[in-house]
């Protein structure tokens, strides 16, 4: 599903946000995915179910990601653009292209131990709990 940007669609933590997901051919997708440090690896099968699962997303900056204390339901992987971590209101880090974010929280089924925040426009792939532990 493509949508305009500023269209709301339930996302992460099953609220609405402000992101719009993006569309690419097949082929083109599987390339991506195999750019992505964590699928560098991947044998074309493995990518062909990492790209059934996961579901790419155009964050709008400024939007929070993951909030601090809330429950996990699951991770991105940042493709492109920055966003900022912060604990307790501190940053504690920047993350970028390449760069998972609350694999932790999902994997410890524990809350979030941050919030992040979309510094610029960041496109992510999201895995899902469900999809998660179908892996």
């Amino acid at each position: 599903m493509v949508v305009g940007s500023g269209t709301r669609i339930r996302t992460l933590y099953g609220r609405s946000r402000m992101c719009e997901t993006v569309r690419v051919s097949k082929t083109r997708y599987l390339e991506h995915l195999r750019s992505v440090p964590m699928f560098a690896n991947c044998t074309k099968k493995q990518l062909d179910h990492v790209a059934r699962i996961v579901t790419e997303l155009k964050i709008n900056k400024g939007t929070n990601l993951m909030v601090e204390g809330e429950m996990v339901h699951e991770f991105v992987i940042i493709e492109t653009g920055t966003a900022t971590v912060r604990r307790s209101g501190r940053k504690v880090a920047t993350v970028g292209p390449g760069d998972v974010v609350g694999e932790l929280a999902l994997i410890l089924r524990r809350p979030r131990t941050a919030t992040v925040t979309a510094d610029t426009d960041v496109n992510v792939l999201v895995v899902d709990e469900r999809s998660f532990n179908s892996l």
